[in-house]
């Protein structure tokens, strides 16, 4: 039925039915307006709020770090990394995740690096890019690094000498690039190198001459690379190497001139490098170089003239390098360079005036460097030059006054240096093995003493006895020369 004969026959009235007729199209208006606003709402949060939810999101408690809200710029430094500068001189990165590697002037803020003096790195960030902040002089202050971070790029920190304060390393990196730290001068206080580390690469620390108090490796490094903490002059007390190290690097701890007490080099090490010790006179007490290591580069202790006790060579060494004992001279006792050793550098025991007794040279031995024992004026008696020697340098064993008896230059020997045997005033006789001018220059700085004579032996293989008139001349029997004076037996060879 429909509703005009509802009317008709009085079901509803006509009054009713319009009414409700009316609130349905008001319900119907007021659902459009509601469906409108919804549509505005969804656009402004879409258009304008999300821009400034997305500035607030980049700049955290604001008021904690930054005196000024005004943004200079803005951009991406990690796939989910934001940097942010500001006005009054905050840098802030935020977010999570790995930072991105940079080149040496190519990190998005380098136009602003003279303007950024404050440093701030949030929690989430994993890693710091190799030359992140490189050169950033201008930042002042300490430097927090986040808990979250695990590894420590290339120069990140290079030239950073505005940082003041303690560096903490925390406990979750695991690497610490080259360069990481270099130069960064103003750090003070202590450093420990957290449980977690594995490698220190090279010059993570160098010249951070600012670091006052100890320095502590930890356990689980297993290498300390090329110059790491060279020119670390400030540190103090006495240094462990961790039993996990396995290298030691050049200059690893060149001029560390502070650290005191005993130098115990690993079991684990095989090499110590080019200069790892150079300088560091602090040191005071025992060397201690274990079994394992083959080679000991040049300049390994140079200068290290706190050291005190005997020196032990370990069996294992193959080669001494130039100048690696060079003005080691609290060194005592008697010297004992063992039997698997080749050759013995230039300088390699220069000016180790305190070493005492015998000197053992091994017969492995095929060349003994220039200034190898120099000024070494404690050894006492003979002297035994190896079969197997070819070359002595120059020098080699200069001002060593109370080296005594005769020395026996061996057959092998084809060259021997100006002044090797300079100012050796102990020395009686040289018996060589050779006939005269098979080695020249004699007579090799022994004319000073008025005392020595050499023995050479003829073409006949008769060896004669020889005065020294002058300097560079010897008497000998050869191609009609002076007669010798007396004839030498084979027992007074």
């Amino acid at each position: 039925m429909s509703i005009q004969n509802k009317i008709q026959k009085g079901g509803i009235t006509p009054f009713l039915c319009l009414e409700r007729v009316i609130i349905l199209k008001r319900i119907k208006k007021i659902m459009i307006s509601l469906i409108a606003w919804t549509v505005i709402n969804v656009l402004f949060v879409t258009v304008y709020a999300a821009p400034f939810e997305m500035q607030n999101a980049i700049k955290p408690n604001i008021q904690m770090y930054s005196s000024s809200s005004n943004i200079v710029d803005t951009g991406k430094c990690g796939e989910d990394l934001i940097w942010t500068l500001y006005e009054d001189g905050l840098l802030s990165i935020t977010g999570t995740g790995d930072m991105y590697d940079y080149t040496l002037n190519s990190k998005p803020w380098e136009n602003y690096k003279n303007n950024i003096t404050t440093l701030v790195l949030d929690e989430g960030i994993t890693s710091i890019g190799d030359y992140a902040f490189f050169d950033c002089n201008k930042i002042t202050g300490n430097l927090t690094i986040p808990d979250s971070v695990t590894s420590i790029g290339s120069c990140a920190f290079a030239y950073c000498s505005g940082f003041t304060g303690s560096l903490t390393i925390p406990d979750g990196v695991t690497s610490i690039g080259s360069g990481a730290f270099k130069a960064c001068s103003g750090f003070t206080g202590s450093l420990t190198i957290s449980d977690s580390v594995t490698s220190i690469e090279g010059s993570a620390f160098y010249d951070c001459s600012g670091f006052t108090g100890s320095l502590t490796i930890s356990d689980g490094v297993t290498s300390i690379g090329d110059y790491v903490f060279a020119n670390c002059s400030s540190f103090t007390g006495s240094l462990t190497i961790p039993d996990s190290v396995t290298s030691i690097g050049y200059r690893a701890f060149q001029r560390c001139s502070g650290l005191t007490g005993s130098l115990t080099i690993p079991n684990g090490v095989t090499s110590i490098g080019d200069g790892a010790f150079f300088g560091c006179s602090g040191f005071t007490g025992s060397l201690t170089i274990p079994n394992g290591v083959t080679s000991i580069e040049r300049s390994a202790f140079l200068g290290c003239s706190g050291l005190t006790g005997t020196l032990t060579i370990p069996d294992s060494v193959t080669s001494i390098g130039d100048s690696t004992f060079f003005g080691c001279s609290g060194l005592t006792g008697s010297l004992t360079i063992p039997n698997g050793v080749t050759s013995i550098g230039d300088s390699a025991f220069a000016h180790c005036s305190g070493l005492t007794g015998s000197l053992t040279i091994p017969n492995g031995v095929t060349s003994i460097g220039d200034d190898a024992f120099r000024n070494c004026k404690g050894f006492t008696g003979r002297l035994v030059i190896p079969q197997n020697v070819k070359t002595i340098g120059e020098e080699a064993f200069m001002h060593c006054i109370n080296l005594q008896d005769n020395i026996i230059i061996p057959e092998n020997v084809v060259f021997i240096g100006k002044n090797a045997f300079f100012n050796c005033k102990g020395i009686t006789d040289v018996n060589i093995a050779k006939k005269k001018d098979s080695i020249s220059g004699s007579p090799w700085g022994l004319i000073t003493n008025n005392q020595a004579v050499i023995h050479w032996a003829n073409p006949s293989d008769t060896a004669y006895k020889i005065n020294i008139i002058s300097p560079g001349d010897v008497e000998y029997n050869a191609a009609g020369k002076t007669t010798p004076d007396v004839v030498i037996t084979d027992t007074e060879r």
